[in-house]
């Protein structure tokens, strides 16, 4: 959970403005090389543990990552570095700035924008009755969807960052499920290997089975 993440975004952060379009081919292939090293490993580790020792079989993915290591420590100063923001800052400073503010009673209506620039000051139903006949808008308060509490924590935060945090918060709900998914998947070392040994495997041992 600490290099996966980093290393994908750190990954992207080398394209400039003008190679956003290579971003998509770029992470097609960055995970595409993450699953054909994963599958190899899981099938090849078990063989070199059982045919040759289990002092071999922690030796080559350790070599290996070694040397992953070194290549890319080789390239460091041909890399763009991104400037780092505290996203957590941000997050929670928003969150802690709009819960401090008391409601309002008008905080998610938009502001009567009225009638035509010759109608009077009060309006009735859209247009008081001196008004010309026709409006730009209807004078009553609506309610604005896109507003939330979050609001409130204008100023300081400008509305980009509060969009922001909008929707890291809408993303959330999407990782709900996902303790249940890994509760299930991470046990692919574990009981999938113990139950693996009570079946019939044809020439695979019970933990390259975990592909």
């Amino acid at each position: 959970g600490g290099i996966k993440p980093c290393a994908s975004a750190f990954g992207g952060d080398q394209f400039r403005k003008s190679q956003e379009h290579l971003l998509q081919s770029f992470f097609a292939w960055w995970y595409l090389s993450i699953n054909i090293g994963s599958i190899l490993s899981t099938f090849i580790t078990p063989i070199l543990r059982v045919n040759v020792s289990y002092a071999v079989a922690f030796a080559v993915p350790a070599g290996l990552l070694v040397f992953a290591t070194i290549v890319f420590c080789i390239g460091r100063a041909r890399y763009r570095h991104a400037p780092l923001k505290n996203l957590f800052g941000l997050l929670f400073g928003v969150i802690r700035t709009a819960c401090s503010r008391p409601p309002s009673n008008d905080e998610f209506l938009d502001p009567p924008r009225g009638c035509c620039a010759l109608c009077c000051a009060s309006c009735c139903n859209g247009c008081c009755d001196a008004c010309c006949g026709s409006c730009c808008f209807s004078c009553t308060p609506k309610r604005r969807r896109d507003r939330t509490f979050l609001d409130r924590a204008s100023p300081p935060y400008s509305h980009l960052d509060i969009e922001k945090v909008k929707g890291v918060l809408r993303c959330l709900i999407v990782f709900i499920p996902l303790p249940v998914f890994w509760g299930l998947f991470d046990q692919h070392a574990t009981r999938w290997v113990f139950q693996a040994r009570q079946m019939y495997l044809w020439s695979f041992t019970p933990d390259q089975t975990t592909l």
